[in-house]
């Protein structure tokens, strides 16, 4: 594992608190979550760039976790916990296969 799986890591594990807690406002841990997928995120933009076709797919999926991060952080009514739920899932897999293509078979 590298820096960067290790930010995408912080930021499930920042998930995991705010799923448990699922506090009426937020106690930072979903500023920390945004933080740390961002930096992983900015990896998968460099990886991408250098031609990576599946880290810009990766990307992708990054980008959707933080689009419902947001939307739990800042919620136009109640927040979508089941989508977070959903989205923590994803991201568990991205990380899973970011790992499984980083081993040594």
């Amino acid at each position: 594992m590298n820096e960067a799986e290790d930010c995408g890591r912080e930021g499930l594990a920042c998930i995991d608190q705010a799923l448990a807690a699922r506090p009426k406002k937020d106690g930072h841990v979903l500023t920390q979550a945004t933080a740390a997928l961002c930096l992983y995120r900015e990896e998968l933009i460099a990886r991408g760039r250098r031609g990576g076709a599946e880290d810009r797919r990766r990307l992708e999926h990054c980008n959707a976790v933080l689009s419902i991060v947001a939307a739990v952080h800042f919620p136009l009514g109640n927040a979508p916990w089941e989508e977070l739920e959903r989205a923590r899932g994803w991201l568990s897999e991205l990380l899973e296969a970011s790992e499984r293509t980083a081993s040594p078979s």
